[in-house]
C-alpha cells in the first residue's frame, strides 16, 4: 500500500495543468461560476471544476488497489455517476427536485445490487442495543442517511476549500473509529486534502459536481467501515460524523476559515476517547 504515495506525483501535476488551464477547461466545458452579487459575491468568473483532478487520480488508484479495499472500485463507479449529475447541475442549474430523484434512484439501483453498502445493524450505545435489519429496512435507512449526508455536506461547499477539508479531517476520523491504521483512508485524505490547496486559494471552485463525488465516496466509505466494525462502533457515533459538515458550516458561517481548526481539533478529541472507551 505504500507505493500508493507515488500517485501523489501525478496529482499534483494534474492540479497544477488544472490551476494554469482553468479559464480554458473551464470555458470548454461551460463551467463557470459568475458573480452576482446577491448569492454568489466572489470578484471574477470562477471555474467549477475542482473534481476533475480527484476523479482522474481515484480512478488510477484503483487500478493497484489490494483486495481488502477492491470495494472502493464500485464507490467510484456510482460517484462518478453522482459527478456527473452534479457537473449538469453546475452547467444548465437543474432543479432541487430533479437533482434528489436521480440522486435517490441512483441509489436505490446501486444498493440494490450492492447489499455490502448496506447498513446492516443499529448499534446503540447509550442503551447497550444492537438490532440486526431486514434488507428492505438496510436499503430505506442507508438511502436516507446517504442523502442526508450528502446534502449537508453540499451546504459546506460556500466557502472556499471548506468541503475539502472536512472531507479530508474526515477520512482521519473513520481510521480513528476503526483503531487501526489504515493506509487507503490515509490516502484519500491526502488526496482530497492536496486538491484543496488551489480551490482554497480561490482559483477555482469544487461545485456540486465535486461535492457530489466527495460526498458519496465519504458517506460509503463510512458505511462500509461501520458494517466491519459494528460491535465497537455504535450507531450514535456515526451519526455525528454524518451531520458533521452541517455542524461546522453552522459553526464557521460566520468565521474565518483559521477558526477550523480548534474545532476540528476539539471534534477529533472527542471521537479519539470514544474510541479508545469502546476498545
Amino acid at each position: 500500500m505504500l507505493t500508493n504515495f507515488f500517485y501523489i506525483i501525478p496529482l499534483i501535476i494534474l492540479i497544477i495543468l488544472n490551476t494554469r488551464y482553468r479559464l480554458l477547461i473551464g470555458n470548454y466545458f461551460g463551467l463557470i461560476d459568475k458573480p452576482d452579487k446577491k448569492r454568489k459575491f466572489h470578484k471574477y468568473d470562477t471555474p467549477l471544476i475542482g473534481a476533475f483532478p480527484l476523479i482522474v487520480i481515484f480512478i488510477l488508484y484503483t487500478l493497484t488497489l489490494e483486495y481488502e479495499y477492491s470495494y472502493f472500485n464500485q464507490i467510484i463507479l456510482v460517484s462518478s455517476i453522482f459527478l456527473f449529475i452534479g457537473l449538469v447541475d453546475d452547467k444548465k442549474n437543474i432543479s432541487y427536485k430533479s437533482k434528489f430523484f436521480f440522486s435517490t434512484l441512483l441509489l436505490i439501483l446501486f444498493l440494490s445490487l450492492n447489499k455490502n453498502f448496506l447498513i446492516s445493524h443499529l448499534v446503540f450505545e447509550t442503551f447497550n442495543l444492537t438490532i440486526p435489519l431486514l434488507n428492505s429496512h438496510s436499503l430505506i435507512i442507508t438511502v436516507i442517511c446517504i442523502i442526508i449526508l450528502i446534502n449537508a455536506f453540499n451546504f459546506t461547499d460556500g466557502i472556499n476549500g471548506l468541503s475539502s477539508i472536512i472531507a479530508s479531517i474526515w477520512m482521519l476520523l473513520l481510521m480513528l473509529l476503526n483503531k487501526e491504521t489504515n493506509y487507503h483512508l490515509i490516502f484519500l485524505s491526502i488526496f482530497i486534502f492536496l486538491n484543496a490547496i488551489p480551490i482554497f486559494n480561490g482559483k477555482y471552485f469544487l461545485g456540486d459536481g465535486g461535492t457530489l463525488l466527495i460526498g458519496a465516496i465519504i458517506s460509503l466509505e463510512t458505511i462500509m467501515m461501520f458494517n466491519k466494525n459494528f460491535n465497537s462502533v455504535s450507531y450514535e457515533q456515526i451519526f455525528l460524523v454524518f451531520i458533521m459538515p452541517l455542524l461546522l458550516k453552522n459553526k464557521l458561517g460566520n468565521f474565518k476559515l483559521n477558526m477550523m481548526k480548534a474545532l476540528v481539533g476539539e471534534m477529533q478529541n472527542y471521537f479519539y476517547l470514544k474510541a479508545l472507551k469502546s476498545s
